[in-house]
This record gives C-alpha cells, sequence and structure tokens, in this order.
C-alpha cells in the first residue's frame, strides 16, 4: 500500500490542530508499514499510488487526483464545522452590528432583485458557494473520516452527502505529554491556542478578570484576525492575575502543561481539542466548552461551560482548579485516544477501502448518539 498525504498549502501555513492530525497521522501509519509521502502543492505525478490522504483539499483538487490516476482512491478528513454554530467576533460594539445590519440588508434586497429579474437561482449558489463546495468534495471522495460520531452525522445531515464515512479518532502523543507534578508552586490556568474568535479567548479573559487565579494564555496571532489578538491584549491588560506569552514549538508544551493545574478551553465550537487532550495526559484537569464534540472524548470527566455565559466559564475554571486532578480521563485518552490508535483505525478504513468492503457508516447510530447543545 502507497498513500500520498496531501495537505492544503495554505492551511499547512496556519499551524493548528489540523496540522498535527496530518503530521502524527503521516508518522504512525509508516509505523505500521505503509509507504507514505507527505506533499504541500499538487504532485505532478499520482502513478503508484493507492490512496491520496488530503487534508483541506478542495473539488478541484479531488478532480485533478483521479485525472491523473483513475485507480486512485480519495480519503479525506474532514474536520467539518457545524453551519449551526456562531460566534460572536472580536469587535462586537453598535458600529459592527450596525454593519452587520447594513450587508443582511444588502443581501436580501440583492436576493429580492434578483428574484424580480428570475435570477435568484444563480444568487443563492453563489451565497451558498462554501457548502456547495464541501458537498462537492465530500461527494467526489471515495472514503471520509471524520474526528467523532456528531461530525459524521452532521456531515450526512447538514451537506446530504453519501459517501462513506469512517470515524477515526483524533489522537495524542503519549511519549511527549506525560503526568508530571514537579511545579506544584507555580500552578495557574493555562490556554494554549492560536487567538481566533471561535476559540474565545477574549471570553475566558473577561471571565478570569475578577479572579484571583493566574491566567496564563500562549498563541500566536491569526493572520486573518489582528484585531481580535489587539482586542484580547488590551482586555488582558485590565486584569493582574492575567499574562500573554507568544506562541511556542509542540515540543515545548509539556513544560506549560506541568506547570498548570487547569486547561481552560471554552470555544464557541471544536472537533475536539487536541491541546486539551494533551494537557489531560500531563496533569491538567480540563474545561472545555459545551459546543462541538467534544463531549465523546471527555464525558463527565471535564469541566463544562457555556462560552457565551463568562460566569460558567468562570465557574468550571474555579471548580476544576478545587478539585483534585481526574486521572480516569488520562487513562482513558491513554487507552482511546493516541496517535497509535488513530493510525490503527486509519489503516483498517485503508483496507476495507482498497478491498472493496468498506461498510457505510450508520446514519442513525451517529444520530442517537449526538451529544450536542
Amino acid at each position: 500500500m502507497r498513500v500520498l498525504y496531501w495537505v492544503d498549502s495554505a492551511a499547512s501555513k496556519t499551524p493548528g490542530g489540523h496540522c498535527v492530525q496530518f503530521e502524527q497521522t503521516n508518522q504512525h501509519i509508516q509505523e505500521l508499514g505503509v509507504d507514505t509521502v507527505c506533499a504541500y502543492d499538487r504532485p505532478e505525478d499520482l502513478s503508484g499510488f493507492d490512496i491520496v490522504h488530503g487534508y483541506g483539499l478542495t473539488a478541484d483538487d479531488i478532480k485533478y487526483c483521479k485525472s491523473k490516476n483513475k485507480n486512485v482512491k480519495v480519503v479525506i478528513s474532514t474536520i467539518y464545522w457545524s453551519s449551526r454554530y456562531d460566534y460572536p467576533y472580536a469587535d462586537q460594539n453598535i458600529f459592527t452590528e450596525l454593519r452587520k445590519l447594513a450587508r443582511k440588508t444588502k443581501l436580501g434586497l440583492r436576493l429580492f432583485r434578483s428574484a424580480l429579474n428570475g435570477e435568484h437561482k444563480a444568487v443563492c449558489r453563489d451565497h451558498i458557494a462554501y457548502q456547495s463546495e464541501l458537498r462537492a468534495k465530500f461527494d467526489l471522495a471515495d472514503l471520509l473520516l471524520p474526528n467523532a460520531h456528531g461530525e459524521a452525522a452532521l456531515v450526512a445531515s447538514e451537506l446530504g452527502t453519501t459517501t462513506p464515512q469512517r470515524v477515526v479518532v483524533n489522537g495524542v502523543n503519549h511519549r511527549l505529554f506525560t503526568y508530571d507534578r514537579t511545579q506544584p508552586d507555580s500552578e495557574y490556568v493555562l490556554y494554549c491556542a492560536r487567538f481566533e474568535p471561535h476559540k474565545n479567548q477574549l471570553g475566558l479573559i473577561k471571565a478570569m478578570q475578577t479572579s484571583n487565579l493566574p491566567l496564563v494564555l500562549v498563541g500566536a496571532e491569526h493572520r486573518g484576525h489582528p484585531e481580535y489578538y489587539r482586542r484580547c491584549h488590551a482586555e488582558a491588560a485590565k486584569g493582574k492575575n492575567i499574562k500573554i506569552l507568544p506562541a511556542v514549538e509542540h515540543h515545548e508544551l509539556p513544560g506549560l502543561y506541568h506547570g498548570a493545574k487547569v486547561h481552560a478551553m471554552p470555544s464557541f465550537f471544536e472537533t475536539t481539542g487536541l491541546v486539551s487532550l494533551e494537557a489531560a495526559l500531563s496533569g491538567c484537569n480540563v474545561v472545555a466548552g459545551n459546543r462541538g464534540y467534544a463531549r465523546e472524548y471527555f464525558e463527565g470527566d471535564a469541566w463544562w461551560c457555556d462560552p457565551y455565559k463568562p460566569e460558567t466559564i468562570r465557574n468550571a475554571v474555579e471548580r476544576a482548579f478545587a478539585a483534585p486532578f481526574n486521572f480516569e480521563l488520562r487513562d482513558r485518552i491513554l487507552r482511546k485516544y493516541t496517535w497509535e490508535q488513530t493510525a490503527r483505525q486509519t489503516l483498517a478504513a485503508y483496507e476495507d477501502l482498497l478491498a472493496g468492503s468498506n461498510t457505510n457508516y450508520s446514519y442513525d447510530q451517529a444520530l442517537a448518539s449526538l451529544t450536542l447543545v
């Protein structure tokens, strides 16, 4: 079996969980004896490859693969964000609200005018181009690999795709992230993530401004959200207990986790939250937002908050800080959510696909398993 791992070049330039998933899955699938090659741009030659495993590819990319090698199978890691989730942006104020209202009004007038002219179908297609692109690429793929049952169900229900799906869990590097409580005097609340609105650093900062607990936020500015990064710094300056530090290399994260008592990630949406898995292995109690698919991983072993309600964020953080470390979550992660598990599940999906015996994901089972708020 020979597999090409291909991540979109634009996606690869924005470090995050998707890049870690790409790199770690490739590394651990190699350890299982699979011959792999990594690509960040369109490869000129696909002869000899059995599978192209894509991250962030477009429908045109998939068509390109099929045109270069008609026998190649295309597998997509979906990392799907449900359209049912929305979140406030950094610069929420009366002026931005008026601008959003003006945009909606303009869109409504455009749709009304196009309907009168009989052109509304084309305009609506343009307006929903993103969802259409997602459905097109998922329909063109041979197999989809979501990271959670809830994700699989929403890919099917919201996009209407019938492409077979196999749930493959996200993982954590248990060799790098280990339990270490050698820094008990430097305990603090930690949040490691790139600064962007859906990560909700701003909500955490506001929630903890009146707390006595020290809060440390570590991450890079998202190139598409510079105003959000500035806003977070401005709010952090209002609290003496809050620090924002630059991003660190992935291998430097264990030291940050080891000094923290709690890792708080009150995102408006997460497929899992890889840093939460890493922190839990490293000795942190985990606070998570109650939107997305993280509940499938953490179940009752995290402290849950509503990212829209700062009081629930602070309450969850303070309860997690006061509690002893949750070894049950750490043990479950070691059993079920390591990159070795991810690689084994991925390889099994590859083998079934190439053998023509791939069983489609049970949509009814997925709906029954949903725990979304």
